[in-house]
């Protein structure tokens, strides 16, 4: 064989081997990333059940920036945010860092903006405040996106105990994320509290297969003899 096929043989060969061991770098390199992350959302649910806001913000934080499209510790922020709002400001460092145009990071910025309002306003600011960020962020989210905001939007009116509206988002979110059981418990809560047995059965069935230890699967019963006596 010419020598000249042989050094074009090797070359390509060693073109090769390096487009392989660079595959594996960055393989390996994920891999950390995701255990990483697993680690710390694991610490983070820890923390959040101990009552430790701070820290769990911090290592949700944390998962966010290993793993953007992390959409329970995106939930997770909500549901702190939501028990401490004079929080938000810490979250702010942590979204300078994300994706600019993720969906998530729209999410979480309409959020750290309606907690600074509750915070320095008055209602009608607040308000104001809520309707123009997620507002902002739902028109800057694409179509495939647009069910997880409702989703997320209608938990934080259910723990408002706005519950027509917090049904309205779920009703909508559900068609995106199905097999959220909290969004279908929170969902046959607010039905069963507007007086519709019939629907609410739906969602808290469906949420008791998918969740039972849900604090709403304890309505099934009582959406049962509602249902039965209209």
């Amino acid at each position: 064989m010419p020598r000249d096929s042989i050094s074009r043989i090797a070359g390509f060969l060693r073109d090769k081997a390096a487009q392989l061991e660079e595959k594996i770098v960055r393989k390996a390199r994920q891999i950390r990333e995701i255990n990483e992350a697993a680690q710390r959302a694991q610490e983070a649910r820890s923390a959040h059940f101990q009552g430790r806001n701070d820290r769990a913000l911090e290592q949700f934080a944390a998962v966010l920036e290993l793993d953007p499209g992390h959409s329970e510790s995106v939930s997770s922020l909500y549901e702190i945010l939501a028990e401490e709002p004079a929080m938000a400001p810490k979250l702010t460092p942590v979204l300078d860092r994300l994706p600019a145009d993720h969906a998530h990071t729209l999410l979480l910025r309409a959020l750290v903006a309606y907690c600074t309002a509750c915070t320095e306003s008055k209602a009608a600011a607040r308000s104001a405040a809520l309707k123009s960020s997620f507002e902002a962020a739902t028109a800057s989210l694409k179509a495939a996106e647009a069910g997880l905001t409702r989703t997320l939007l209608g938990k934080i009116w259910y723990r408002k105990r706005r519950h027509k509206s917090a049904a309205r988002e779920l009703l909508v979110g559900i068609e995106t994320t199905p097999v959220d059981a909290e969004a279908h418990a929170m969902l046959g809560a607010s039905l069963l509290r507007q007086g519709q047995p019939y629907d609410a059965l739906t969602h808290l069935q469906i949420a008791s297969m998918l969740d039972p230890t849900l604090p709403e699967v304890k309505l099934l019963e009582a959406a049962q003899r509602s249902a039965h006596n209209v």
